[in-house]
Protein backbone atom coordinates (compact mmCIF):
# COMPACT_ATOMS: atom_id res chain seq x y z
CA UNK A 1 0.00 0.00 0.00
CA UNK A 2 2.78 2.25 0.98
CA UNK A 3 4.77 1.67 -2.69
CA UNK A 4 1.47 2.64 -4.27
CA UNK A 5 1.09 5.72 -2.49
CA UNK A 6 4.77 6.96 -3.09
CA UNK A 7 4.00 6.34 -6.70
CA UNK A 8 0.62 8.60 -6.42
CA UNK A 9 2.60 11.53 -4.37
CA UNK A 10 5.34 11.11 -7.19
CA UNK A 11 3.31 11.36 -10.09
CA UNK A 12 1.40 14.53 -8.49
CA UNK A 13 4.77 16.43 -7.74
CA UNK A 14 5.37 16.49 -11.12
CA UNK A 15 2.36 17.63 -12.09
CA UNK A 16 0.69 20.54 -9.62
CA UNK A 17 4.82 20.35 -7.58
CA UNK A 18 6.21 19.20 -4.38
CA UNK A 19 4.39 21.17 -1.58
CA UNK A 20 0.47 20.37 -2.56
CA UNK A 21 1.49 17.37 -3.17
CA UNK A 22 2.66 16.70 0.27
CA UNK A 23 -0.10 18.49 1.49
CA UNK A 24 -2.73 16.49 -0.63
CA UNK A 25 -1.50 13.02 0.12
CA UNK A 26 -1.01 14.19 3.86
CA UNK A 27 -4.86 14.73 3.94
CA UNK A 28 -5.86 12.12 2.04
CA UNK A 29 -3.61 9.38 4.33
CA UNK A 30 -4.90 11.63 7.31
CA UNK A 31 -1.62 11.62 8.59
CA UNK A 32 -0.74 14.96 10.56
CA UNK A 33 3.13 13.80 10.37
CA UNK A 34 4.65 13.15 6.80
CA UNK A 35 3.94 9.15 5.95
CA UNK A 36 5.55 9.33 2.77
CA UNK A 37 8.66 10.68 4.21
CA UNK A 38 7.97 14.45 4.51
CA UNK A 39 6.40 16.29 6.81
CA UNK A 40 3.83 19.20 6.81
CA UNK A 41 5.24 22.54 7.77
CA UNK A 42 8.85 20.76 7.65
CA UNK A 43 11.83 22.89 6.68
CA UNK A 44 11.69 21.83 3.07
CA UNK A 45 8.65 23.08 2.09
CA UNK A 46 10.02 26.67 3.08
CA UNK A 47 13.42 26.06 2.31
CA UNK A 48 15.62 24.60 -0.87
CA UNK A 49 16.44 21.33 -0.10
CA UNK A 50 17.76 20.15 -3.11
CA UNK A 51 21.27 22.42 -3.19
CA UNK A 52 24.43 22.01 -1.16
CA UNK A 53 24.20 22.08 2.00
CA UNK A 54 25.50 25.23 3.86
CA UNK A 55 27.84 25.77 6.75
CA UNK A 56 26.81 24.37 10.27
CA UNK A 57 28.77 26.38 12.77
CA UNK A 58 28.54 25.57 16.38
CA UNK A 59 29.98 28.39 18.43
CA UNK A 60 33.02 28.28 21.17
CA UNK A 61 32.08 30.80 23.01
CA UNK A 62 29.01 33.30 23.24
CA UNK A 63 26.45 30.72 23.13
CA UNK A 64 22.96 31.65 24.02
CA UNK A 65 20.89 30.77 26.81
CA UNK A 66 17.25 29.76 25.00
CA UNK A 67 15.59 28.63 28.65
CA UNK A 68 15.15 25.96 30.89
CA UNK A 69 11.16 26.00 31.28
CA UNK A 70 8.22 27.35 29.11
CA UNK A 71 6.59 29.77 30.93
CA UNK A 72 3.75 31.16 28.86
CA UNK A 73 2.51 29.42 25.52
CA UNK A 74 0.10 31.61 22.87
CA UNK A 75 -2.87 29.91 20.79
CA UNK A 76 -4.62 30.52 18.06
CA UNK A 77 -7.64 28.95 15.48
CA UNK A 78 -5.45 27.16 12.48
CA UNK A 79 -6.91 29.58 9.83
CA UNK A 80 -5.36 32.64 11.82
CA UNK A 81 -3.22 35.22 9.82
CA UNK A 82 0.67 34.65 10.04
CA UNK A 83 3.00 37.38 11.13
CA UNK A 84 3.95 39.73 8.28
CA UNK A 85 7.72 38.67 7.97
CA UNK A 86 10.08 38.53 11.74
CA UNK A 87 10.24 42.06 11.99
CA UNK A 88 6.44 42.28 12.45
CA UNK A 89 6.46 38.77 14.69
CA UNK A 90 9.01 40.98 17.15
CA UNK A 91 7.03 43.84 17.16
CA UNK A 92 4.92 44.41 20.53
CA UNK A 93 2.16 46.71 18.70
CA UNK A 94 1.59 44.01 16.72
CA UNK A 95 1.10 41.48 19.42
CA UNK A 96 -1.07 43.72 21.40
CA UNK A 97 -3.34 44.48 18.38
CA UNK A 98 -3.69 40.07 17.32
CA UNK A 99 -4.05 39.56 21.53
CA UNK A 100 -6.83 42.80 22.08
CA UNK A 101 -9.21 41.20 18.85
CA UNK A 102 -12.72 39.85 20.35
CA UNK A 103 -13.40 36.15 20.46
CA UNK A 104 -16.91 36.85 18.08
CA UNK A 105 -17.54 38.45 15.51
CA UNK A 106 -15.37 39.28 11.55
CA UNK A 107 -11.62 39.27 13.44
CA UNK A 108 -11.84 36.54 15.95
CA UNK A 109 -10.64 34.19 13.49
CA UNK A 110 -6.77 36.11 13.72
CA UNK A 111 -7.46 36.52 18.03
CA UNK A 112 -4.33 35.21 19.56
CA UNK A 113 -4.87 33.90 23.26
CA UNK A 114 -2.10 33.73 25.90
CA UNK A 115 -2.05 31.07 28.68
CA UNK A 116 -0.02 32.64 31.17
CA UNK A 117 1.02 31.50 34.57
CA UNK A 118 1.99 27.48 33.57
CA UNK A 119 4.03 25.53 35.62
CA UNK A 120 6.44 23.02 35.11
CA UNK A 121 6.48 24.28 31.13
CA UNK A 122 9.30 21.22 29.64
CA UNK A 123 9.98 20.57 26.14
CA UNK A 124 11.02 16.53 26.66
CA UNK A 125 13.42 15.06 23.68
CA UNK A 126 11.12 14.17 20.35
CA UNK A 127 9.72 11.06 19.71
CA UNK A 128 11.63 9.74 16.29
CA UNK A 129 9.87 7.10 14.06
CA UNK A 130 12.94 5.59 12.21
CA UNK A 131 12.28 2.75 8.86
CA UNK A 132 15.70 1.31 6.99
CA UNK A 133 16.47 3.47 4.26
CA UNK A 134 17.02 2.33 1.03
CA UNK A 135 21.22 2.55 1.15
CA UNK A 136 21.04 1.13 5.03
CA UNK A 137 20.95 2.83 8.46
CA UNK A 138 17.50 4.91 9.85
CA UNK A 139 15.84 7.21 7.58
CA UNK A 140 13.78 9.86 9.96
CA UNK A 141 10.18 9.14 9.00
CA UNK A 142 8.30 11.23 11.50
CA UNK A 143 9.41 13.34 14.93
CA UNK A 144 6.93 14.20 17.48
CA UNK A 145 7.26 17.17 19.36
CA UNK A 146 5.39 17.95 23.15
CA UNK A 147 4.90 19.92 25.56
CA UNK A 148 3.44 19.60 29.33
CA UNK A 149 2.89 22.03 31.45
CA UNK A 150 0.55 22.34 34.66
CA UNK A 151 -2.19 24.58 35.61
CA UNK A 152 -2.29 25.15 39.47
CA UNK A 153 -4.54 27.86 39.86
CA UNK A 154 -8.16 27.34 39.00
CA UNK A 155 -11.43 29.36 39.61
CA UNK A 156 -14.72 28.67 38.00
CA UNK A 157 -14.26 30.90 34.95
CA UNK A 158 -11.58 28.65 34.11
CA UNK A 159 -13.39 25.55 33.66
CA UNK A 160 -16.15 26.94 30.97
CA UNK A 161 -12.28 28.32 29.37
CA UNK A 162 -11.01 25.24 29.12
CA UNK A 163 -14.17 23.10 28.17
CA UNK A 164 -14.25 26.05 24.83
CA UNK A 165 -10.49 24.97 24.48
CA UNK A 166 -11.53 21.25 24.22
CA UNK A 167 -13.56 22.11 21.36
CA UNK A 168 -10.50 22.70 18.91
CA UNK A 169 -9.33 19.71 16.75
CA UNK A 170 -5.96 21.60 16.38
CA UNK A 171 -4.53 25.21 17.27
CA UNK A 172 -1.34 27.40 15.99
CA UNK A 173 0.51 27.69 18.79
CA UNK A 174 3.91 30.19 19.88
CA UNK A 175 5.77 29.28 23.44
CA UNK A 176 7.83 31.88 25.48
CA UNK A 177 10.96 30.43 27.83
CA UNK A 178 11.93 31.93 30.93
CA UNK A 179 15.18 34.15 28.90
CA UNK A 180 12.27 35.57 27.02
CA UNK A 181 13.07 33.58 23.67
CA UNK A 182 9.75 32.61 21.07
CA UNK A 183 9.37 29.91 19.46
CA UNK A 184 6.69 29.07 16.83
CA UNK A 185 8.15 31.28 13.48
CA UNK A 186 5.82 33.82 11.90
CA UNK A 187 2.85 31.07 11.13
CA UNK A 188 3.04 29.88 14.50
CA UNK A 189 3.59 25.82 14.64
CA UNK A 190 0.85 24.25 12.97
CA UNK A 191 -1.13 21.01 13.43
CA UNK A 192 -0.79 21.12 17.15
CA UNK A 193 -2.83 19.17 19.04
CA UNK A 194 -3.89 19.75 22.97
CA UNK A 195 -5.02 17.39 25.61
CA UNK A 196 -6.16 19.81 28.08
CA UNK A 197 -6.25 17.55 31.54
CA UNK A 198 -8.93 17.58 33.76
CA UNK A 199 -8.69 18.93 37.30
CA UNK A 200 -6.75 16.05 40.30
CA UNK A 201 -7.22 15.75 43.60
CA UNK A 202 -4.19 14.00 45.14
CA UNK A 203 -5.02 13.87 48.17
CA UNK A 204 -4.25 16.03 52.29
CA UNK A 205 -0.90 17.14 52.03
CA UNK A 206 0.02 16.63 48.56
CA UNK A 207 -0.81 20.23 47.47
CA UNK A 208 -3.54 22.01 45.86
CA UNK A 209 -5.33 20.69 42.88
CA UNK A 210 -4.54 20.91 39.62
CA UNK A 211 -4.28 19.74 35.75
CA UNK A 212 -1.64 17.94 33.31
CA UNK A 213 -1.81 19.61 29.93
CA UNK A 214 0.27 17.97 26.57
CA UNK A 215 0.98 20.01 23.51
CA UNK A 216 2.02 17.77 20.80
CA UNK A 217 2.98 17.88 16.96
CA UNK A 218 4.71 16.51 14.27
CA UNK A 219 7.51 18.20 12.54
CA UNK A 220 10.92 17.26 11.54
CA UNK A 221 12.76 20.85 11.56
CA UNK A 222 13.00 23.11 14.88
CA UNK A 223 11.11 26.64 14.86
CA UNK A 224 14.14 28.87 14.91
CA UNK A 225 13.42 31.40 18.46
CA UNK A 226 13.28 35.06 18.53
CA UNK A 227 13.69 37.48 21.63
CA UNK A 228 10.44 39.04 22.59
CA UNK A 229 10.99 40.75 26.41
CA UNK A 230 7.76 42.04 25.80
CA UNK A 231 5.69 39.25 25.60
CA UNK A 232 6.72 38.79 29.75
CA UNK A 233 3.84 40.96 30.63
CA UNK A 234 1.92 40.91 27.69
CA UNK A 235 -1.99 39.38 28.03
CA UNK A 236 -5.32 39.43 26.50
CA UNK A 237 -7.22 42.61 27.81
Amino acid sequence: MKNILLIIQAMLVSLIGEVPAKRFMNSLVGKPSGWMGEVLGSVCDTLDCDGGICDIDIPECGDIDFGQKIVKVFIALPEAADFNDTTDLVTEATWQTKLGLPCTGATAVNRIVEVGLVHTGLKPPTEDEVEEGAYGGDELVSRKHTITFEIKRWNLALFASINDARCRETVKLWYLTNTNYLFGGITGVENVSVNWGSLQFNGIGNGKSKSDNTMSWFAKDDSVPVLTPFLANLTNP
